[in-house]
């Protein structure tokens, strides 16, 4: 019973952050940048974004025929840089 009404709240919780335009951290943390976005927040050009791809600095991933960073790892990167 208790697992039920846990599981109801937590959905409840869910429903209402998506409807205030909130992620939650578990989604929020599976966003993807452009290629573009990437470059603009680490103000560099893509052909360094691309130098660093191939050496593994920032790894990208392919998806329906774009090419992505998932922000957190972007971030983690960041953060070791600084």
């Amino acid at each position: 019973m208790k697992k039920t009404i846990q599981s109801t709240r937590g959905a409840v919780r869910f429903s209402r952050q998506r409807a205030m335009g909130e992620a939650p951290k578990s989604l929020e943390a599976d966003k993807y940048l452009t290629r573009s976005e990437v470059c603009d927040l680490l103000n560099v050009s893509h052909v360094t974004l691309n130098n660093w791809s191939k050496r593994d600095v920032l790894i990208p991933r392919k998806i329906g025929g774009r090419v992505l960073y998932l922000k957190n790892e972007v971030f983690e990167k960041l953060d070791k840089i600084a």
